[in-house]
């Protein structure tokens, strides 16, 4: 029985590992696209502002943004 046990145990310390190691990539893989989601946001909004302010104006910028937005919510839903 106590032989069973330290078997049962040993395999568990040895799925704990492999567990511990996905945890890991996981974690990092969710930080890098997170960071990258945030830079594409960053970078959007840049150039709406550049576009809006300096080089046309929200008449011109209103539906763009508008199109994009939806685009990007219909996007992420499906």
């Amino acid at each position: 029985m106590r032989e069973k046990f330290g078997d049962i145990t040993r395999e568990i310390n040895d799925l704990a590992k492999i567990k511990f190691e996905c945890d890991k990539i996981a974690h990092q893989h969710t930080k890098r696209v997170a960071l990258a989601g945030f830079g594409t946001l960053v970078v959007y909004w840049g150039t709406i502002y550049y576009l809006t302010f300096k080089k046309y104006d929200w008449d011109l910028m209103e539906p763009i943004t508008y199109l994009t937005g939806l685009g990007t919510a219909m996007g992420t839903i499906s």
